[in-house]
This record gives C-alpha cells, structure tokens and sequence, in this order.
C-alpha cells in the first residue's frame, strides 16, 4: 500500500494543483472587470481554498500511512461521501463536456469507514468515465447510483458513456502500472481496490449492454440506521 500511495501521489497531488491555478486564472479576469464580478471572484477563492485543503488533506493521509496509524473509522452515509467527491471534481467535468446525473437509493445503512479514503475511491473511479468518454462524439453522460445488494451490503456504481473496455483487458484493470492511457501512472484504480480491501469491500468493473462501462464497489454495512 506504501508503495502504491507513493507512486500516486503527484498525479493526485497535481488535480486539486491544477484546479487552483485554472481558478487563479479566472480570479484574475474576474478582478480585471470594470467592475469587478464579485460573485465569481467569490466562487474562484472558495474553491481554491476547497482545492488547497483537499491537497494538504492528501499529503496528511501519505504522512499517516507511512507512520503506520490505522485508518479512522467512523459511521458514514455513502452518499454524503458521493456528494462531496463530486463537489471536489465537478467542474472538472463540466469542462470536459460531461454530465451527472445522481440515482441514490434513500435510508442506506451507514458504514464504517476512512471518509478521505472513500472520497479518493470514489474520484478513482468517477475521474474514469470523462477518460473514457473523450474519445466519444455523442452524448457523454456519467450515472451515479448508491444501492444495497441482496446480501445487505453498501454498493455505488459509476455508469458512463464511452467506448467501453476491451474485454481482455478487464481481467487487468486492476493490477498494478496497468493502463491504456499514456498520461496515467496505472494507479488510481489499485490504490482503489486496496482501500476497499482494507475496509471488507471489493470493486469490479464490466461493460454495458448499451455500450460504455461500469464500475461498481461495494461495502459492508457497519451502523443500521434507527
């Protein structure tokens, strides 16, 4: 896990990085306006902030497992968690053409586990279906849904519109340095399916009928809502 969070660090690091120099970008053209836009101004300093946080909070996490603290476990609804990575990528998205829609089942059962973890599984994954969908000339759509399994268990899973996965190529999605793209490290996707691991969940992935993808991860219940 030390090795895989090591190997990842800059590319995640590099995101919210990213993000806060497109919105100082965009400050600037705000302040510059006769009069200045206010409210976009406010908009760009929030999120820089959010960015500027969510980086120092990545960094926290690398400095804790290297320490070797055991990951916090607290209660927590997966859909509070959805709604969050989201904010942190949304606009991400927005710029590569793509829409969200959100189908989250009502009363799930809480679980117990690291919310700044669960948060970079879900970006791992959500940041995939925009990948996939570059390519693509028509409608570039992303699903979110939140469900439970017959068996009880927490599932999320992220549908999008792409090209699909090559079928030879599922079996090895997972595995380390594995990847079709040439500016991905492999990654996001192992360090994923460690974290799950580590809190009693899986993840896998398959193709739509209708074309495109899915990929889904689930976890065990830990609190029973009351």
């Amino acid at each position: 896990m030390l090795g895989e969070q090591g190997a990842s660090i800059a590319p995640e690091v590099g995101q919210p990085l990213s993000t806060i120099v497109t919105n100082g970008e965009a400050y600037l053209r705000w302040l510059c306006r006769q009069p200045p836009n206010m409210a976009e101004i406010e908009g760009c300093v929030s999120q820089m902030t959010d960015e500027g946080n969510r980086a120092a909070q990545i960094v926290q996490r690398v400095r804790t497992l290297i320490k070797g603290a055991p990951p916090d476990r607290v209660p927590i609804a997966i859909n509070d968690v959805v709604e969050e990575a989201i904010a942190l990528i949304g606009r991400d998205i927005e710029r590569q053409r793509g829409s969200m829609t959100r189908c989250f089942a009502k009363e799930l059962p809480l679980i117990l586990g690291d919310r700044l973890q669960l948060q970079q599984v879900l970006i791992n994954v959500i940041v995939n279906g925009p990948q996939s969908m570059a390519s693509v000339n028509g409608k570039r759509e992303l699903i979110v849904q939140s469900r439970v399994d017959p068996e009880g268990n927490v599932v999320v899973a992220v549908k999008d519109s792409g090209a699909g996965i090559r079928e030879d190529n599922l079996p090895r999605l997972f595995e380390p340095l594995f990847t079709t793209r040439s500016s991905d490290m492999g990654m996001g996707l192992v360090i994923s399916s460690s974290i799950l691991e580590a809190h009693g969940g899986q993840i896998w992935a398959s193709n739509n009928p209708e074309g495109g993808a899915t990929f889904s991860f689930s976890l065990p219940p830990g609190v029973v809502r009351t």
